[in-house]
């Protein structure tokens, strides 16, 4: 399978009733997870580094096939420059290369003031935790990085360094119907869409929009997208979020019915044989 269909945590007690039974133990809120995923984006490591014991639990909790892509703590990314964090992001790296097979990616979000007068110091970051061999993905969120010519040098560099884009996808709440509610909600920027990607990886955080009819049109644009990059042999991780969490799975679900209705080879999501009772489509 080349096509990962995931959310961006595991552990969230909204979820109780439906990808939990009720009375679940948290502790058994990731392989509860990944019997109905098979793949997370793991914003757990962006708030804290995980003790070594923790990542092999993981991989050991978790079934065959399973991927993590998980955020460099934010504590080496938001923290002013980034060549200083470059020991301690390398040390990050090799502890949760210990997930082997599992580990999809590790994504490296740059907070929304670095901006690209820091080039240099972003190249001998990324250049050094490049040698470490573990895919990488880079999300740029201040305007500068969107400009024409910032983004062909950007995005040069990364092509040399065989690192990979995230795509941000936003406009489910920005560019929807006037929501103010959920534009509010929603903690992530309001960037340009980019869909140009260049390497073998791709990984998507989209930001469904609460109202699950406001998605259509979009997740339907995106299968026009996934179809041709998953026939040219491309590995792509597909991460659904949402202001409002208790959405996230259900919005999965209706997007992984589109995908599915597109002809696309997707691995069916265990709960399609379940009763309505256990996950209902209803917003």
């Amino acid at each position: 399978m080349k096509l990962y269909l995931g959310c961006a945590v595991w552990s969230f007690p909204g979820w109780m009733g439906d990808i939990y039974p009720a009375g679940t133990r948290s502790k058994k809120f990731l392989n509860l997870y990944s019997n109905y995923f098979p793949a997370v984006e793991g914003n757990t490591t962006f708030y804290a580094v995980p003790e070594a014991k923790t990542v092999d639990r993981w991989r050991t909790e978790t079934p065959e096939g399973f991927k993590f892509c998980l955020k460099l703590p934010r504590d080496f990314t938001h923290s002013g420059l980034l060549s200083p964090q470059i020991q301690k992001s390398i040390g990050f790296l090799n502890l949760v290369s210990r997930l082997e097979e599992k580990l999809g990616m590790v994504f490296i979000q740059l907070p929304p003031k670095y901006h690209a007068d820091y080039y240099d110091d972003l190249e001998e970051f990324l250049t050094a935790l490049a040698r470490v061999g573990v895919p990488l993905a880079l999300e740029v969120r201040h305007s500068d990085w969107f400009q024409p010519n910032q983004m062909v040098e950007l995005q040069g560099l990364l092509n040399r360094l065989g690192i990979d884009r995230v795509i941000l996808d936003t406009q489910p709440i920005y560019r929807s119907e006037p929501d103010p509610e959920y534009s509010f909600l929603c903690k992530k920027p309001d960037v340009p869409l980019i869909t140009d990607v260049a390497g073998e990886q791709v990984l998507i955080r989209y930001v469904s929009h609460p109202r699950q009819a406001l998605n259509q049109s979009h997740m339907e644009a995106w299968a026009d997208r996934i179809g041709p990059w998953l026939a040219a042999g491309k590995e792509v991780y597909l991460f659904i979020h949402c202001p409002i969490e208790e959405k996230s799975p259900i919005n999965a679900r209706y997007f992984q019915q589109i995908l599915s209705d597109r002809q696309i080879d997707i691995h069916p999501l265990p709960w399609q044989a379940a009763p309505s009772s256990q996950m209902s489509l209803e917003i």
